[in-house]
């Protein structure tokens, strides 16, 4: 055998190793791609468990997004409850201008205090979907390269983004509301010595102040009618 056949020969060896070592690779990330996907896809608002079940950078990952996606789910759900909480606070009923009127000290604390921790979840949240805080969080784990590109593409897919800029669009309107109801109060207690609570209903002999306070009342009603209105919309929209 001629030594440029051997050289050849040898060039060929190394070039099919080579070519098997690049589709071992691709085969191997396939496949961590595919354990990965399957573990993200069995998460939900019931399952937000953190586990790692993965070994090597694929775990980092897939330990990264399950943790970020339980932060999701976390302060929707929190939010969730502070709607609650603030419903339950029955501003304006008449139970609550007999108890706390004409000054209303403790429901404005409660409303106000409402709103602060509403605006730290949506803090919270805007945060998790930022582009610059992702950046920030990957980082932080040594996320780096092609993991930094899938863990990207799998938080789009699980669509965090728009439902945090959903979620953050349906309390501006809900601030506005709070602040509506404050504004409601105020008059209230700036017009103090023109009402009074019988049969469960507030009640006065000045026409003028009634008027003004229905209207106050039926701008509230109707903002709160459009926002649901649209809640539907958007909900319509993404199913």
């Amino acid at each position: 055998m001629s030594k440029s056949v051997k050289i050849i020969l040898v060039t060929v060896i190394i070039l099919l190793i080579i070519v098997a070592g690049i589709a071992s690779y691709l085969v191997y990330n396939s496949y961590q791609e595919y354990k990965l996907r399957e573990e993200i896809g069995k998460l939900s608002e019931t399952n937000t468990n953190t586990d790692k079940t993965m070994d090597g950078k694929y775990g980092e990952l897939e330990v990264q997004i399950k943790k970020d996606f339980k932060e999701f789910v976390d302060r929707a759900n929190e939010l969730s409850q502070l709607y609650v909480a603030y419903n339950d606070i029955k501003a304006l009923s008449p139970v609550t201008y007999s108890s706390d009127g004409p000054e209303f000290t403790n429901t404005k604390q409660k409303v106000s205090e409402n709103d602060t921790k509403r605006k730290e979840v949506i803090t919270a949240l805007t945060n998790l979907s930022d582009e610059s805080k992702i950046e920030e969080r990957l980082n932080a784990a040594n996320i780096s390269g092609m993991h930094r590109d899938l863990y990207k593409k799998i938080f789009d897919e699980l669509e965090i983004k728009s439902a945090v800029k959903s979620i953050a669009e349906n309390e501006e309107d809900f601030l506005k509301h709070s602040q509506g109801v404050i504004k409601i109060l105020d008059y209230l207690t700036a017009n103090k010595d023109k009402w009074y609570i019988k049969d469960n209903m507030l009640t006065s002999t000045d026409q003028a102040f009634i008027d003004e306070y229905n209207n106050q009342i039926k701008v509230l009603e109707t903002e709160e009618e459009q926002n649901q209105e649209n809640t539907q919309t958007q909900e319509s929209t993404q199913n």
